[in-house]
């Protein structure tokens, strides 16, 4: 009896996991998306449900939460919504430097959904526009480049489980800011599938 119990609790777990992992509102569309061949493939996208939050952190400008928004929406499709900015602490910063260090901030603010974090203070690198680990959950943008807009779609990418191009016009490029047109190219298009 205890076995049987075992597994119907396990059973029940699994079930609710796969539920919030598929944005499934019943079990019986777990089943429907699992057994889906076109499910199998897909990024991390589920436009009907997911909403991608954006917030201020440290020193930042309203518009340029507004800016990374309207971009997501545009591009993806994909809902934003702003909510309440974050104060920075000390230990968000690479030690005796004003700059933020983004795995401190990755894993002192561990967002439980998709948030792009927008501020005007310098990343661990001076160069560096943003930061974000692919399939995750985290995104930092530094307006120090002035690209917000940019930078968002190529981190956004990264979370949607995209790797770096090799085309330097396309978003998904790195150290492209003079030829990055702003969009994706067909190929990484083709991937996210988005027009």
């Amino acid at each position: 009896m205890k076995n049987i119990l075992g597994f119907l609790f396990i059973s029940f777990g699994v079930m609710v996991a796969l539920k919030e992992e598929y944005h499934c509102k019943s079990y019986s569309e777990i089943f429907s998306k699992m057994t889906s061949s076109d499910e199998l493939h897909k990024s991390d996208i589920s436009v009907e449900d997911q909403v991608i939050y954006i917030s201020g952190l440290g020193d930042f400008n309203q518009s340029d939460l507004e800016t990374a928004s309207k971009e997501i929406t545009k591009v993806f499709g994909l809902k934003c919504e702003i909510i309440d900015p974050v104060k920075t602490t000390s230990e968000l910063y690479v030690t005796n430097t004003n700059r933020l260090d983004e795995n401190k901030c990755m894993t002192s603010l561990n967002p439980k959904n998709k948030t792009v974090y927008v501020t005007n203070e310098s990343l661990s690198s001076k160069n560096r526009a943003g930061a974000a680990k692919k399939n995750g959950k985290f995104i930092i943008i530094s307006n120090t480049s002035n690209n917000v807009g940019k930078t968002v779609l190529h981190e956004l990418g990264h979370t949607l489980g995209m790797d770096h191009c090799d085309n330097n016009k396309c978003v998904m490029a790195t150290h492209n800011r003079m030829t990055c047109n702003g969009e994706f190219c067909n190929n990484c298009k083709t991937k996210l599938k988005i027009k």
